[in-house]
């Protein structure tokens, strides 16, 4: 009888030893999960959407490429000023950019002028909704006098010009509408009767719209 029950006893704990050797390593597997593979991140860098970035807001908006500004022309010159008026075309998204003009000052008529320009501006207040401006470029003129048979001639001359300009973004939304004064100081240079003709300066108030 003794020795069946050491026998027993001995089973008992055999197989408590049995168990126990092969369940503690899986129990310590469950506790500690295998480390990450670095070559395949994690399926939620997958599955979660970053949406982009938005696009930084530019100040001044909207900015546009080609304006157009026209409006009352006066030209002052040795003689009583007078009134028509005047049309010119921007290109420039930025800081710089061209102008192409055109003025007229009762044209076909004694005093008349017409002047047809180009010129290369920067802006100096790129962002801001007041925008001082300088150009300088090159112009064609044609002034028109009386003859000796009391007939209308005109004198074609090429000339100098400098043009400063203060331009004011007005609060009109989704476009690039401005309010614009145009100071244009004019010097003949290239033509037979050049020599006769002083300097003049023109004076326009107008309005832009940009496209």
């Amino acid at each position: 009888m003794a020795l069946s029950s050491s026998r027993s006893h001995f089973r008992l704990l055999a197989l408590s030893f049995v168990a126990t050797v092969t369940l503690a390593p899986r129990a310590a597997l469950a506790d500690y999960a295998p480390p990450p593979d670095d070559r395949y991140p994690p399926p939620d860098r997958y599955d979660r959407y970053e949406p982009p970035e938005p696009y930084p807001r530019d100040e001044g908006e909207p900015r546009s490429t080609v304006r157009l500004f026209t409006g009352p022309l006066l030209r002052f010159s040795d003689e009583m000023a007078r009134g028509g008026l005047g049309l010119s075309l921007d290109a420039g998204a930025r800081a710089a950019g061209v102008r192409f003009s055109g003025a007229w000052v009762r044209s076909g008529s004694v005093g008349g002028l017409s002047q047809y320009g180009a010129e290369i501006w920067v802006d100096f207040a790129e962002h801001e909704p007041f925008h001082p401006i300088l150009a300088a470029g090159a112009a064609l003129a044609r002034l028109d006098r009386a003859s000796e048979a009391d007939r209308v001639t005109a004198d074609t001359l090429g000339a100098g010009t400098l043009r400063a300009t203060l331009q004011y973004r007005l609060p009109v939304r989704g476009v690039d509408a401005r309010a614009a004064l145009d100071v244009v100081g004019v010097v003949p240079a290239v033509g037979v009767h050049a020599s006769e003709h002083s300097p003049w300066a023109t004076a326009l108030l107008g309005v832009g719209v940009g496209f």
